[in-house]
């Protein structure tokens, strides 16, 4: 049996007295629900197929709200709108005859002697006398979508599936609102690829968009109708969440370009939708047993107990690790980070790792954030893509993380991977030593501190105290007994390579006092600061006092 239409409505013995006045052609609509509106901004609560009552009351003295309830009530494809007079229209006004005129939308009076639920009644009680024929059409439909999951269908099979039954383009984005997959339409008339950016876990459409569209799926009407415009072109787009026990795993849109959304492809929505949260769902518990897994690789080799070579090349190839590269580690440091802060970071490199067309694993080992830069070689342009990739990762974070304190630790290169641990441990010693040279970066590359890690790696605090002693003893003693500073003053003279007039710009005091400064060094060292072998024991003097320092301030 076929679903109710308004013809067939206008002929019920029970409402006799109701009247044909706009939408005449479309008279063989079909009745698949009714709804009252109570509430100017209820539109997204109604669905293809609905019969609309009201008494005008809310739109009773605005002509602009009852030309938009003729456009939205049409856009939406409901069947027709039933308005009750003599309550507080004495007849139905001309703005909404002539909207409903302009659109071909069926517009029925209801006489006074009506309530609203009575017509309700009666016309529900007609159409679930037919619901068995509609009955059918679902459990066709959810057969449909069953069959792609018995299939082993991923996302991109379900999204050519709804495409098909609803006759329309379909994108599935994810919960961040990035392309899962989509299905083009080849009579589309606004082609997918000229409005959106179709890459695979990318952002698809402009946040202008997203940004309205609600995260709470307690507040996710039927589904959404929102409008996307470019120039004077407009596409209307329906959006329904993919959703399961209140959690969003993601969107399914459809692109409303090519016909309109009827009752029966609302189901098929709907159907499809639950489908595919569940396929998200299990591809949700998938990816965190591989991530756990790969967590545990990683640690493993940045701990340096995988002993076994073999063990190793089998390990990393499942985890997409090409041990035959160089590799350079480098240490994120965030202090007092929580774990969705380190999470950020891990998708901020996914992203720049993609973009810029690099291979970088990383994982977080609180507070920290692991990364294993792969190079293609040595090779100068390679290590200059490293820099590039350091560069744009600190403004990323930079701009994400604002005015909280990070900084990176930078290894050298590992060419043997079973060692890598041994880079590790070199990024996280850069780190450490990173607060002894004067940067305003975050990057502290291990080059840049190489001497002070030979020399905190081979020297104990005793033989590291005695060679100060020995070199710079007598200024240090100097400037504790005058209050003065000359060690500082002599290791910036170093900095400027021995260029006086920048010595004294960088310590904001005058030439003559630097002057006057190097003279008391020279005299309390007994030295002339000429003598090479001389400077070089004085210049690791100083790198012997910061490590000194580091190592005081840490007790």
């Amino acid at each position: 049996m076929a679903g109710l239409t308004i013809q067939e409505m206008m002929r019920l013995p029970k409402l006799e007295g109701i009247r044909f006045v706009r939408g005449r052609e479309k008279i063989l609509n079909e009745i698949h629900n009714v709804n009252i509106i109570d509430n100017p901004h209820s539109y997204e609560w109604f669905t293809a197929g609905d019969f609309l009552l009201t008494t005008g009351y809310i739109f009773k003295d605005d002509t602009e709200s009852q030309k938009t309830l003729i456009r939205e009530l049409h856009e939406l494809n409901c069947s027709g709108l039933g308005i009750k007079i003599k309550r507080y229209w004495d007849e139905i006004p001309q703005t909404i005859l002539d909207e409903a005129e302009k659109y071909g939308f069926p517009v029925i009076e209801i006489p006074f002697t009506y309530s609203l639920a009575q017509v309700s009644n009666i016309i529900n009680d007609e159409v679930f006398k037919r619901e068995n024929s509609e009955l059918n059409k679902y459990k066709d439909i959810t057969r449909v979508f069953n069959q792609v999951t018995l299939d082993g269908g991923d996302l991109w099979d379900m999204t050519a599936k709804v495409n098909s039954v609803i006759d329309n383009p379909v994108i599935m984005l994810d919960s961040q609102f990035n392309l899962l997959a989509y299905a083009e339409h080849e009579a589309n008339p606004e082609p997918l690829a000229q409005w959106l950016t179709l890459e695979e876990r990318m952002p698809c459409f402009p946040k202008s968009f997203t940004n309205i569209i609600p995260q709470d799926a307690k507040r996710f009407p039927l589904s959404l109708k929102r409008q996307l415009s470019k120039g004077n072109r407009t596409v209307t787009c329906r959006i329904k969440p993919v959703a399961h026990a209140q959690s969003i795993y993601g969107y399914m849109v459809v692109w409303e370009t090519v016909s309109k959304m009827d009752r029966i492809d609302y189901v098929a929505l709907e159907t499809a939708a639950i489908s595919a949260a569940l396929e998200r769902i299990k591809a949700k518990q998938i990816e965190e047993a591989k991530l756990r897994q790969r967590q545990d690789f990683f640690n493993d080799v940045i701990e340096g107990r995988i002993l076994s070579v073999n063990a190793l090349r089998n390990l990393a190839q499942l985890h997409g690790v090409n041990i035959q590269q160089p590799h350079v580690v480098f240490v994120v440091e965030v202090p007092q980070s929580q774990e969705h802060q380190l999470t950020s970071i891990i998708d901020v490199i996914k992203l720049l790792t993609r973009k810029l067309k690099t291979r970088v694993h990383a994982f977080s080992k609180q507070p920290h954030v692991i990364g294993l830069f792969e190079l293609s070689s040595e090779e100068p342009e390679s290590i200059k893509d490293l820099h590039d990739f350091m560069q744009q990762l600190d403004e990323a974070l930079s701009s994400q993380l604002g005015s909280q304190d990070f900084r990176f630790g930078i290894s050298n290169v590992c060419q043997d991977f079973l060692t890598i641990s041994r880079a590790a441990g070199i990024a996280f010693d850069v780190l450490k030593m990173a607060p002894l040279i004067a940067s305003t970066n975050h990057q502290y590359y291990f080059q840049q501190l190489i001497s002070y890690h030979l020399l905190d790696t081979t020297l104990s605090n005793d033989h590291m105290l005695e060679f100060f002693e020995n070199t710079l003893g007598a200024l240090h003693t100097y400037d504790f007994a005058h209050n003065s500073d000359l060690i500082g003053t002599l290791e910036m003279y170093y900095q400027c390579h021995g260029n006086i007039s920048e010595t004294s710009k960088q310590l904001f005091v005058h030439r003559n006092t630097i002057i006057y400064r190097l003279e008391k060094i020279k005299e309390v060292l007994a030295t002339t600061l000429t003598n090479a072998e001389e400077n070089f024991n004085y210049q690791m003097a100083l790198r012997i006092y910061k490590l000194l320092q580091l190592h005081h301030q840490k007790k």
